[in-house]
């Protein structure tokens, strides 16, 4: 979450090992105010080593998506989809 200039860990989805079309099953539940606009960023990881989760800079790079929560609340069905940038 963007926390004024910053970037705020929410939360970290279950690893995947060997699948080139994960699909995951851990949601984060986060507050909605319909008067600010909050941004959100996920990144992916490709984990290279499952005993150190947070060295990202150990893992592979696969991309990330930023978006409004505002974005997400007002998709079809709520979920919004789109490709990862990298």
């Amino acid at each position: 979450k963007q926390v004024g200039q910053q970037w705020q860990r929410v939360g970290m989805t279950e690893v995947i090992m060997d699948n080139l079309s994960p699909a995951w099953v851990k949601s984060f539940d986060v507050q909605y105010h319909f008067e600010k606009r909050e941004n959100f960023k996920v990144e992916v990881y490709d984990v290279d080593d499952e005993k150190n989760l947070n060295n990202f800079a150990g893992h592979d790079f696969a991309g990330s998506i930023e978006f409004s929560v505002h974005e997400v609340v007002t998709c079809r069905d709520q979920t919004l989809s789109r490709p990862l940038e990298n």
